[in-house]
């Protein structure tokens, strides 16, 4: 009886912090649900991001080259000789 008294008395205390702080816990609850509402908010930019790039240029193998070439036409070839890499940079 002392024994199973002992386990319910440890299982009281893991709970005490979440009975007796009550605003804590609200505090908590309102700033993972900002940051889930965050985290949704930039996952729907990025789709829609993936969908214009897709829509413009066709995906997003064809858009590394497309922003390039307009920034050739745009600014000049000031640096006819770098080559562009897979990622979309510059490689001198």
């Amino acid at each position: 009886m002392a024994k199973e008294k002992q386990v319910y008395e440890n299982e009281k205390l893991g709970w005490l912090p979440y009975i007796d702080e009550p605003a804590k816990i609200q505090k908590q609850k309102e700033a993972m649900m900002q940051q889930a509402k965050a985290d949704q908010l930039k996952a729907a930019i990025v789709q829609k991001e993936q969908r214009q790039i897709a829509r413009y240029f066709g995906g997003r193998e064809n858009f590394g080259p497309a922003i390039h070439q307009f920034l050739m036409s745009y600014l000049g070839s000031e640096n006819p000789e770098a080559v562009i890499l897979d990622e979309g940079g510059l490689e001198e």
